[in-house]
């Protein structure tokens, strides 16, 4: 495994056998390794799920906000933004937002069915049916199309 996925791991672990300090030492420790890497969202992530464990859900949100969007990861953070919305603050417009924002700022085939499936998964078809569209539009020749 690489030194990320240990990290992973092990901030994972530790709030597990009730050992927060020791998260919290090794997500500061793995923030300031992987910052400006390819791996840097990996952590983030690991570092907002610590949050969520602390209950914190406005800094599990701000942690994943920092990422801009030229950064190769952005499109996962944003994900992992819209499932705290969904998971933890029941928000749907909110999750729906995230992906929106995903699109408005990358637009690309791939991202459009991402939303399209993120709408379909709260149940807004209608709107869902308009992004689909938009992938569609975005490359109308292409037939290997495949649903997320």
């Amino acid at each position: 495994a690489d030194r990320a996925s240990i990290f992973e791991m092990l901030i994972d672990l530790y709030p597990k056998v009730d050992r927060m300090k020791q998260a919290t030492q090794i997500v500061q420790d793995a923030v300031a390794e992987f910052a400006g890497t390819p791996e840097e969202v990996r952590i983030s992530v690991a570092n907002s799920q610590l949050a969520l464990e602390r209950g914190e859900i406005d800094q599990a949100l701000s942690i994943l906000k920092t990422m801009p969007p030229s950064h190769p990861s952005y499109t996962k953070s944003m994900a992992a933004m819209a499932d705290i919305y969904l998971t933890h603050r029941k928000d749907r417009k909110a999750y729906a937002r995230c992906y929106k924002e995903v699109v408005d700022k990358q637009p690309s085939q791939q991202n459009f069915l991402i939303f399209g499936d993120a709408l379909l998964s709260i149940h807004e078809p209608a709107d869902a049916i308009k992004a689909f569209k938009q992938a569609l539009d975005l490359e109308p020749g292409r037939t290997d199309v495949e649903l997320v």
